[in-house]
């Protein structure tokens, strides 16, 4: 979805919603190291947005920021914070991750969303989150819902983990749950 060209939008947005400790950020970090989008998307931002900044969009855009021009700006205010962030990505095509985002808030994430619409034609931004809310107030069109694995891949893995690749050496009396 992210590599669909089809898009006439200037940005659009996806969501990766799942319980804690599922894969949500080891997903996004596999799609966001992926050859493909790295050429597909010349300009890509990694964002890490704690519980305690959820709803402190200007913390956000600065992290956003900062995570492009590798430099601090806690000293500014939100609308040079916006203007600078628009003289970056403006009309550039990028992925932002937006990692464990907790806001439910519709009016906070439209906010946010504004400063973000500076892109280019196929701009996307991600977002990870444990809130199936968080999930529709982004967009509820373009949502991955993580699922756990089933239980024969869990025993499988758990297998792996405590016998290795192969199972050699398993004792089987070991398997035995009564």
């Amino acid at each position: 979805m992210l590599l669909d060209s089809g898009s006439q939008e200037s940005v659009s947005f996806f969501s990766i919603v799942g319980v804690g400790g599922l894969g949500k950020t080891t997903l996004a970090q596999l799609v966001f190291n992926d050859e493909r989008v790295r050429n597909e998307f010349p300009l890509r931002l990694w964002t890490c947005v704690s519980d305690e900044n959820a709803n402190d969009v200007k913390k956000i855009l600065t992290n956003i920021l900062e995570s492009v021009s590798h430099d601090k700006h806690d000293g500014f205010t939100k609308d040079l914070v916006q203007s600078k962030l628009g003289g970056l990505l403006g009309g550039k095509k990028y992925l932002i991750v937006l990692d464990d985002i907790w806001n439910e808030d519709r009016n906070k994430w439209l906010e946010l969303r504004k400063f973000l619409m500076v892109g280019g034609i196929g701009s996307r931004v991600l977002v990870t989150t444990r809130s199936e809310r968080t999930a529709i107030v982004v967009d509820d069109e373009y949502k991955y819902k993580l699922k756990g694995l089933s239980p024969e891949n869990s025993w499988r893995l758990f297998e792996m983990t405590a016998f290795g690749e192969k199972g050699e050496g398993t004792r089987y009396e070991l398997f035995k749950i009564s």
